[in-house]
């Protein structure tokens, strides 16, 4: 595809074919989102995002050890990248989920609406106020780990992340 072949020429040296591929079909169609993506270790911070929002028992030092690696001055473009992530696979959940069979019951639809905006909401107030990174990452991860638990339809994502 064209994403694919803008990134053979500018990034060959830097990634390779597999990992352009993914990152191509990951962007929907962007390429520079695709180029942030590849060079801010986007595969690896994916999985990791998804396995701690999505996988079984919470793990508080991962999740310390996490949040610690996105929130230093170098890590910004992997922060951001992080949020992107977030949002994308929240809003991936509620597509999946409203299109499965299966009704999902509104207060399910409402909580993953609510984390949303709760997200964005803090989200600016921590980089309006310089306010601690890994702190507010720590903060995201428990209010989603407690609306998990609140939840009675399992959340569902596929693995595109449109930008």
């Amino acid at each position: 595809d064209i994403v694919h072949q803008a990134l053979i020429a500018h990034m060959s040296e830097q990634a390779d074919n597999d990992a352009m591929a993914m990152a191509a079909q990951l962007a929907d169609g962007s390429v520079g989102r695709a180029m942030d993506f590849l060079s801010a270790g986007g595969f690896d911070l994916h999985q990791q995002l998804k396995t701690l929002l999505l996988g079984g028992a919470t793990n508080w030092p991962v999740i310390h050890g996490f949040s610690g690696n996105l929130a230093g001055r170098d890590a910004e473009a992997r922060f951001t990248l992080c949020i992107d992530f977030w949002r994308q696979l929240t809003a991936s959940i509620v597509r999946d989920t409203a299109t499965r069979a299966e009704v999902a019951p509104l207060h399910d639809m409402n909580a993953l609406a609510n984390f949303d905006k709760t997200l964005n909401e803090e989200l600016s107030q921590t980089l309006g106020l310089n306010l601690d990174r890994k702190q507010f990452l720590i903060n995201q991860f428990k209010a989603w780990h407690e609306m998990r638990q609140r939840l009675t339809t399992p959340l569902v994502a596929s693995d595109q992340l449109a930008y």
